[in-house]
């Protein structure tokens, strides 16, 4: 999965504008495919928890995305829910990167009371982001 080998273990959240994010990930679903990794997308606006239950008993998949954190707010159940989740797969399974805007980020990755509070690193996306470098 060379198009994520920049030294993270297991995981990173990305953060940018929606426009910024989406073309990122439109961009990286593409080049994931190239190289044939397994891919889980999780998005967070519809019916997330059938989705983030089916990671952990789905056949094994090299990467899972996660679209759409800034639609949960840092304190509720479902956030807590997908912490655990992750943090079953960051320590067992596949890599995850996460996708969220930049006006939620601080909310749930820098409030200590939060279940995301430095929980992975973060990686800013901007307009032109290349994924082709090798």
């Amino acid at each position: 999965m060379r198009v994520l080998d920049i030294g993270i273990s297991q995981g990173a959240v990305f953060t940018g504008t929606i426009e910024q994010l989406a073309s990122f990930r439109d961009h990286l679903t593409v080049k994931l495919r190239e190289e044939s990794v397994k891919v889980i997308s999780v998005d967070l606006s519809g019916k997330w928890l059938s989705e983030a239950a089916r990671t952990e008993e789905s056949e094994p998949q090299d990467l899972i995305i996660v679209w759409g954190l800034e639609y949960l707010s840092p304190q509720e159940s479902r956030t807590y829910s997908l912490r655990a989740t992750l943090d079953i797969l960051k320590h067992s399974g596949p890599r995850f990167a996460i996708f969220c805007e930049n006006e939620r980020y601080a909310e749930h990755f820098n409030d200590y009371n939060a279940p995301f509070y430095h929980f992975c690193f973060r990686i800013p996306v901007c307009s032109g982001s290349d994924l082709t470098a090798e």
